[in-house]
């Protein structure tokens, strides 16, 4: 992922972010516009270009009762592209647990 156009307003980081989404043989580059707001532990994505006809993407961090971190992940999304569109549904579970993965592995990186 790339990232670019860091600004901040009233506490809220703004930037866009590039992306590339596939499975087997198809591969897409898309463009979101993310929102970070640290007070909130929310970060919020919309799409700017790419592949899909909607996307929206929120994650919301928060405390268990035992400390560790519970993430709740809300993706609605829709490609234009009708072969990829059948591909991603027969495959969300497999999806979402790529993200996730991903999303642990970037938190043991950067926080241990």
């Amino acid at each position: 992922m790339k990232v670019s156009g860091l600004r901040e307003e009233q506490g809220i980081r703004y930037f866009r972010g590039e992306a590339s989404v596939g499975f087997k043989g198809f591969s897409e580059r898309f463009s979101t516009d993310v929102a970070a707001d640290p007070e909130k532990h929310t970060i919020d994505v919309s799409l700017v270009r790419g592949p899909f006809r909607r996307l929206k993407n929120r994650w919301a961090l928060g405390k268990a009762s035992d400390g560790t971190t519970l993430v709740d992940f809300f993706i609605d999304y829709e490609f234009r592209n009708p072969v990829l569109s059948l591909l991603a549904r027969a495959n969300t579970d497999l999806a979402v647990s790529k993200i996730m993965t991903a999303f642990r592995q970037e938190a043991d990186r950067r926080y241990g």
